[in-house]
């Protein structure tokens, strides 16, 4: 978007209103600027990015790049994620809302309830030793440790455990068949 660019239903409002100044970048990959939360103009973009995907777009599945804490970056972009999730909600249409890559673990009772699924470690076609080798696999069991406690069989958040949207839509059989294989001790599918 353009900083002169109108904000959706927003008179007065722009894509350079919403944001903070000076411009800094809100995500490891500097394609987007952080938002001025104080100003009106924030929460009008936020819900004009959600109706761009929800009504124009129809889109089923929203993936949030580089959120941090997380994606090897210092920012913080839970209000923006917890904004993106309510504006996508008071849509009307159900959108999957997928966070990436390496979220903080210590950030997940900010970000849990805003998502429906969040990636705890690094790309797997990395072309490093993700799952190459056993170490590696060990290494992303620990990363998936303190996530856990989110399972929707531990009582996740309603948002990814929500019968319309998480993996409750799953017959309790079917939900074992696709783990089993990876969760049984000992066991190599």
């Amino acid at each position: 978007m353009r900083a002169a660019s109108p904000v959706l239903d927003s008179p007065g409002c722009t894509a350079a209103a919403a944001a903070a100044r000076p411009l800094r970048p809100a995500n490891r990959f500097g394609n987007a600027f952080a938002l001025n939360w104080s100003s009106p103009c924030a929460a009008a973009y936020v819900r004009s990015v959600a109706h761009q995907f929800s009504a124009e777009l129809r889109a089923d599945l929203l993936k949030l790049d580089a959120v941090s804490p997380g994606s090897e970056w210092h920012g913080d972009n839970a209000r923006f994620v917890a904004a993106l999730s309510r504006a996508l909600e008071a849509t009307g249409r159900t959108v999957w809302v997928s966070l990436s890559w390496s979220i903080d673990p210590a950030s997940a009772a900010a970000f849990v309830p805003f998502a429906n699924s969040w990636r705890t470690s690094d790309d797997v076609e990395c072309y490093c030793d993700v799952l190459e080798s056993w170490p590696a696999v060990r290494r992303r069991f620990a990363q998936a440790r303190p996530w856990l406690r989110y399972s929707c069989e531990a009582g996740g958040s309603d948002r990814a455990c929500d019968g319309s949207r998480g993996l409750r839509t799953f017959a309790r059989r079917s939900r074992r068949r696709l783990s089993d294989p990876w969760t049984r001790p000992g066991h190599v599918p």
